[in-house]
C-alpha cells in the first residue's frame, strides 16, 4: 500500500481532500485488510481515492465504504468472498464513487455482492464486467436499498441478474447490457429490476436508458422490470425509460417479459425493442405516456395495458406508434380474448382512459394467430383508438372486445384499418 499525491485519472475530482492510496494485490495481510487500511486512512480527512491496481483481489471478508471513498478500479479482479456476505457494502453514507474498470466475480452467488443500504450521491460507473450471480439463486450482483442520487452505468454481464434497486430516488440505470449464453441458468430473476419492499415502500424520479440484452434463448430468462404493488400501499412517481432493448428469450412464464412497468404515476417510455421475449412490453401506470416502440415474436403479447390481478386501479395512458408483430407464439394464455398482438385488460379494478394511436397489431405469421387488438374487462372504462391497423388470423378478429366489456367504452377518433 503506497501513497501518491495526485489522483491517477486526470479531470475526474476524487472524493474527500483528493488524496490517493494504492493497493496492489496480494497487499499483506489480504486484500480486504489492505483495500480496508486504504479506505479508514482516508477517512478521517474526509475520504480520498483508493486505487486497486491490475490483479486479482481475492476478499476474505466485506470491505466496508465510508463516506467520501473513491473506489477506483484499474483493470483490477475482484474476487468476493466465498461466505454468505457481501463483498463490499457500506450504510448511510454520502458521496461514494466505484469507477474505472474491471471485474466482480462470485463464487458464492446466493449472497449479493455490492450492497447499499440509504446512502446518497453515489455514483457507480465506468466499464465493469459481473459474473457468478447466476439467475437460479435468486441473487443479483448489486443491490441498492432506500439510496437516493444513484447513477448506476457501463456494468454487463454474460451469467448474472445485475441490479436489484429498492426503495431508491434520484436514480439513474444506464448503458448495462448482458448476453448469456445458452447454457446459462436463469429462474425468472430478472437482469435489472426496480421496486418496493414493505421497508421502502416509495421511489420516485427514475431513469432508465440503454439498456441491451440477449438472453442467448435460455429458459425464462427475465429482462427488465420497473414494478410498485400498488395492492400494497406502494408507489412510485416520476418515471423516465428510454432505448431498452431486449432479445431471445426462451420464456415459460409470464415473468419473462422484455419490459414491465407497474404501479408508477408519472411515466414516459420510447424506444422499447423486444423480439422473442414473452411480453414484449406491459404497463399499468396512471398518467403514462409510451411512444414508439416495437415488439415482434413475443411467446405473449407484445403490448398489455393492464392485465394483471393485483395491479389495482390506472387510468390515462396514451400509447403512440406501437407495433406489435407476430406475437402470441406460445402456448395459448387462457380464454381467447386475452390472445391479441395488442392486449388492453381490466382484470381487478378500474382502467380507465386509455388511448391507443396510431398502432399497429398484426398477427400475421404467429402460429396461433387469434386477434390483432384485444379488450377485456368488466371494469373497463373509456379506451379510444386513433386510427392505426389490426390483423387478426386463425380464426380471430381484427379488432375483438370481450362480451364482459361495458357497452359504450370503446371509442373511435379514427377508425383503424381492418385486415390487410
Amino acid at each position: 500500500m503506497t501513497a501518491t499525491p495526485n489522483p491517477p485519472a486526470p479531470g475526474t475530482p476524487p472524493s474527500g481532500t483528493g488524496r490517493v492510496v494504492v493497493v496492489a494485490p496480494g497487499a499483506s495481510p489480504t486484500p480486504t485488510v489492505g483495500i480496508q487500511e486504504a479506505i479508514n486512512s482516508l477517512r478521517a480527512g474526509g475520504g480520498g481515492t483508493v486505487q486497486l491496481s491490475a490483479g486479482v483481489f481475492v476478499l476474505k471478508d466485506t470491505v466496508r465504504l465510508a463516506p467520501g471513498t473513491r473506489l477506483l478500479l484499474q483493470g483490477a479482479t475482484i474476487q468476493f468472498p466465498p461466505t454468505a456476505v457481501p463483498g463490499i457494502a457500506s450504510s448511510n453514507a454520502t458521496d461514494l464513487t466505484i469507477a474505472g474498470s474491471g471485474s466482480f466475480v462470485t463464487s458464492a452467488p446466493q449472497q449479493p455482492g455490492i450492497v447499499l443500504i440509504g446512502c446518497q450521491r453515489v455514483a457507480f460507473d465506468g466499464d465493469f464486467t459481473f459474473s457468478g450471480w447466476t439467475g437460479t439463486t435468486n441473487m443479483e450482483a448489486v443491490r441498492t436499498l432506500g439510496c437516493n442520487g444513484l447513477r448506476l452505468a457501463g456494468w454487463r454481464t454474460g451469467d448474472s441478474s445485475l441490479l436489484r434497486s429498492v426503495g431508491d430516488s434520484n436514480i439513474e440505470v444506464c448503458r448495462l447490457s448482458g448476453r448469456l449464453a445458452p447454457t446459462a441458468k436463469f429462474s425468472s430473476r430478472p437482469f435489472v429490476h426496480l421496486g418496493t419492499s414493505v421497508d421502502h415502500p416509495t421511489m420516485s424520479n427514475i431513469r432508465v436508458h440503454d439498456l441491451d440484452f440477449d438472453g442467448g434463448g435460455v429458459i425464462d430468462v427475465s429482462f427488465v422490470r420497473v414494478r410498485l404493488d400498488q395492492m400494497a400501499g406502494r408507489s412510485g412517481t416520476n418515471a423516465d425509460i428510454r432505448s431498452v432493448h431486449c432479445r431471445n428469450g426462451l420464456p415459460t412464464s409470464i415473468l419473462s417479459d422484455c419490459l414491465d412497468t407497474y404501479g408508477i404515476v408519472g411515466c414516459t417510455i420510447s424506444d422499447i425493442q423486444a423480439d422473442g421475449c414473452y411480453t414484449g412490453l406491459a404497463i399499468a401506470n396512471t398518467k403514462c405516456v409510451a411512444t414508439d416502440s416495437v415488439a415482434t415474436n413475443c411467446f405473449g403479447q407484445g403490448l398489455v395495458v393492464g392485465g394483471a390481478p393485483q395491479l389495482g386501479d390506472f387510468s390515462d395512458v396514451t400509447v403512440t406508434n406501437f407495433q406489435a408483430r407476430a406475437c402470441c407464439r406460445g402456448t395459448k394464455l387462457g380464454p381467447h380474448w386475452v390472445n391479441g398482438q395488442i392486449l388492453a385488460a381490466a382484470e381487478s379494478g378500474r382502467v380507465d382512459n386509455l388511448l391507443f394511436r396510431n398502432c399497429v397489431a398484426d398477427a400475421t405469421g404467429s402460429p396461433n394467430g387469434f386477434h390483432g387488438f384485444s379488450v377485456t374487462g368488466a371494469t373497463m372504462g373509456v379506451c379510444t383508438i386513433d386510427g392505426g391497423r389490426f390483423i387478426g388470423v386463425g380464426g380471430g378478429q381484427h379488432l375483438f372486445v370481450a362480451p364482459v366489456v361495458p357497452r359504450g367504452i370503446l371509442r373511435q377518433m379514427t377508425a383503424p384499418s381492418l385486415g390487410r
